[in-house]
Parts: structure tokens; C-alpha cells; sequence
């Protein structure tokens, strides 16, 4: 069973956090790609993205 991606415009302005173990932890973000989408849920007026990185988000459904 194939997942369907989520479509790029819900994760305009959204931010991938990642970073490389160091002495010193430097935490980095870059735009967040459909890639990294682990699940997503339509709620009504709004979608529920989990994404790889640990974070949830809840932005509004544009149709």
C-alpha cells in the first residue's frame, strides 16, 4: 500500500530541525520537504503534519 504525500503547499514557511553530533550541538533547519512528512491528517478546517524530526504541526487546509 502506497502512502500519498502530502502536498507541498501545506509546508510553506515550515522548518526540518536536524543537526550533527559536535562538542557542541548545532542545531540547523532547512525548508521542510514532503520527504519528511511521517503522517498526516485531515481535522476539519486544518491538517495535522508529524514529521521526522519529532515535531507535530497544525496548519490550515488551503484548497
Amino acid at each position: 500500500m502506497t502512502k500519498k504525500m502530502i502536498d507541498e503547499k501545506y509546508l510553506k514557511g515550515l522548518k526540518f530541525h536536524y543537526g550533527k553530533p559536535k562538542v557542541v550541538h548545532e542545531p540547523k533547519e532547512r525548508d521542510l520537504e514532503p520527504r519528511d512528512v511521517l503522517d498526516w491528517q485531515e481535522k476539519g478546517d486544518t491538517i495535522v503534519l508529524v514529521t521526522a524530526d519529532g515535531r507535530k504541526y497544525t496548519v490550515p487546509r488551503k484548497d
